[in-house]
């Protein structure tokens, strides 16, 4: 049976409300897919905010388990994977809402798109990708773009401190724009919300997205989670210290622009909003990092 380690059994109960039971729980929970679903499981990957392990089939063909708080996010990516049915996205193999467990298909070799970077191949190969997730019909019930960008406008509009850790002048453009982003916004997709480098991995028949979000949105809206990385723990691998970060910025939006036939101001535009919203959900979550501002900054140069 898998292990729980110390820090995510220390980490799940600081995040979640119910995490701490979450916690006791999971043992149990493991062996109860692991009975239902014929598998094996061996040790779980890099953990964040869901348990996710790697498993094996009755055929032994592999596969990954992925267990969660049932919550809206949990809600959102299932239906969201459900909804692509392996289209660009990594294929939904069995799930349980209510449980908060999800049988996902393994993908091999699992190469993360970071490695093709610095490079005009990884802003193709997502644009590809894009146009495939947009293609989906949109048969759930998920939140909306101006459902995240509200949380920022009430940050704002309270004056909550903490706002100042993000310059004002990127702050003022991003709530400026807002308004005629959303009120000239075409016919919304089905968004993945969090399509960076490292939730797009290298499979046997091509790459695809892992981890969506899952909200519904201006298609223009997509790249920007992309446009602010690859970022790693180490500065001296991310775009934080690339040299030429604003005409290499300047050089995806012009990809994104010609592959999804969506005018370089919105992508722009939609990518220094989404830089502010990502920094106050940092902050209000206590791991904000300056140096991610510095994307958004490159993009506003542009």
């Amino acid at each position: 049976m898998p292990t729980i380690p110390e820090a995510f059994a220390k980490n799940i109960p600081v995040i979640f409300d119910g995490g701490a039971d979450w916690i006791k729980r999971l043992l149990g929970l493991l062996e109860t897919y692991a009975e239902r679903w014929d598998l094996g499981l061996g040790e779980p990957f890099g953990l964040s905010f869901n348990y996710v392990v790697e498993a094996w089939l009755e055929d032994g063909s592999e596969a990954v388990l992925k267990l969660g708080i049932p919550c809206p996010d949990f809600r959102y990516e299932l239906w969201a994977l459900g909804s692509y049915a392996g289209r660009g996205a990594v294929r939904l193999l069995e799930s349980d809402l209510e449980g908060g467990a999800m049988l996902l298909e393994r993908v091999r070799p699992g190469d993360r798109l970071t490695r093709l970077e610095p490079g005009d191949e990884a802003s193709h190969l997502a644009a590809e990708i894009m146009r495939k997730l947009h293609q989906t019909p949109v048969q759930h019930d998920f939140p909306h773009v101006s459902d995240w960008g509200r949380e920022l406008l009430e940050a704002h509009q309270r004056k909550d401190p903490r706002l100042s850790k993000i310059p004002s002048a990127l702050l003022d453009e991003a709530l400026a724009a807002y308004p005629d982003l959303l009120a000239s916004s075409p016919a919304p997709v089905l968004l993945h919300g969090d399509l960076h480098h490292f939730n797009i991995l290298r499979g046997q028949n091509g790459w695809v997205a892992i981890d969506p979000k899952g909200g519904l949105g201006d298609p223009a809206y997509e790249p920007a989670q992309f446009l602010h990385n690859p970022s790693f723990a180490d500065k001296s691998a991310g775009i934080e210290c690339w040299p030429d970060l604003v005409l290499r910025t300047a050089r995806r939006l012009e990809i994104f622009s010609e592959a999804l036939s969506i005018p370089k101001e919105r992508i722009r535009a939609w990518g220094i909003f989404q830089a502010a919203l990502s920094s106050w959900w940092a902050l209000e979550n206590n791991y904000f990092d300056p140096s991610w501002l510095k994307a958004g900054l490159a993009i506003q140069s542009c």
